[in-house]
């Protein structure tokens, strides 16, 4: 194998192995979605809910394996915030996507927006994505999801097969996750660098940290999944739920970011400047490049940095207060298209 090939290799090692994951995690998108619920009242609830039964996966997927003494109509929400992540397709499908009744409403690239971040910028301006200003993104979707359900538009992503009644569920299970997915700071940047990243970190998925020095190296996108913990226990989500409604710093009227009515690019510029500023501490976040747990050997798990000082703190910290700010703001934009 001739030098070229061999860097190829390492190179398609690398991309395959980190491609885009999914923003937050599943505690965290249930977790969001059970928030949403309870800044609801009853009528809201069931408005929603109402177009939720329609959903071509309700009963496969939205209600199944509901706790007996849950509201189906909460199990619902927590659901729907999952549902897109639930329909990705493995990476080893073999078959045609399209026709398959779960994955055919995979949609990858609309998870995320990769704005251009270089270590040391100051200015925190969101311009032209690296994926290019006409390809399929977060809030491109988040627009065009608002306008196909308010039946203002038609909807050149819907699945065939899927009736106007089935689309628009569809339609608000992107509503509940896409509006979670730009409020974690790794789905609106990219780390771009000379050399190494010239087409961006992909929101982290291509450098490797450890959260200890004794840890396991993980991406640093599925880091910042995951600082709320991993547990899809239905009683562990509502006693996070209930901790964050409890804490006064996280109350409506002391979120500065709800002081204000700002669209969806206000808050994806929002999750831009945590990413600059703390997730990638303004440039001075050691990095590595990711690779796949498969080629990692000793050495190089020692190569790989362990996040600093408070990182961690600072990260759960952010991580709860993003969630809360979701979850307040996926409720007023669904309080809003039922009117």
């Amino acid at each position: 194998m001739s030098r070229t090939t061999k860097k190829l290799a390492v190179f398609l090692t690398i991309v395959l192995s980190a491609m885009p994951a999914s923003a937050w995690n599943e505690r965290a998108h249930k977790l969001i979605g059970h928030l949403a619920f309870r800044h609801l009242n009853e009528d809201e609830r069931d408005r929603v809910h109402a177009i939720l039964k329609k959903h071509p996966h309700y009963e496969a997927y939205l209600t199944a394996d509901r706790p007996a003494s849950v509201d189906p109509r909460e199990w619902a929400f927590m659901t729907a915030s999952y549902w897109p992540d639930w329909v990705r397709e493995p990476r080893d499908f073999q078959g045609d996507l399209d026709a398959h009744w779960r994955y055919k409403f995979s949609r990858p690239n609309w998870h995320y927006v990769n704005f251009p971040y270089r270590a040391g910028q100051t200015a925190f301006e969101i311009t032209v994505p690296v994926q290019g200003p006409d390809e399929p993104n977060v809030l491109q979707q988040l627009g065009l999801g608002e306008e196909v359900i308010k039946d203002l538009a038609e909807d050149e992503g819907q699945a065939e097969g899927v009736d106007r009644g089935q689309n628009k569920a569809v339609r608000v299970c992107w509503l509940f996750h896409l509006s979670e997915d730009i409020h974690q700071p790794l789905h609106a940047a990219t780390l771009v660098s000379d050399g190494r990243l010239l087409d961006g970190d992909r929101g982290g998925n291509f450098l490797a940290v450890k959260r200890g020095a004794d840890s396991a190296p993980v991406n640093l996108h599925s880091y910042w999944d995951g600082v709320l913990g991993d547990s899809t226990d239905y009683h562990s989500i509502a006693k996070l739920a209930d901790e964050l409604l409890k804490d006064p710093s996280l109350a409506r009227d002391r979120l500065s970011e709800l002081t204000e009515v700002h669209g969806y690019r206000n808050w994806a510029k929002e999750s831009y400047e945590l990413a600059a500023k703390e997730v990638y501490l303004g440039g001075d976040l050691p990095i590595i490049l990711w690779v796949d747990k498969d080629e990692q050997d000793q050495a190089y798990r020692e190569r790989v940095p362990t996040l600093p000082g408070e990182y961690n703190e600072k990260a759960t910290e952010i991580g709860r207060r993003r969630t809360i700010v979701a979850s307040y703001r996926l409720a007023d934009k669904l309080r809003q298209l039922i009117e």
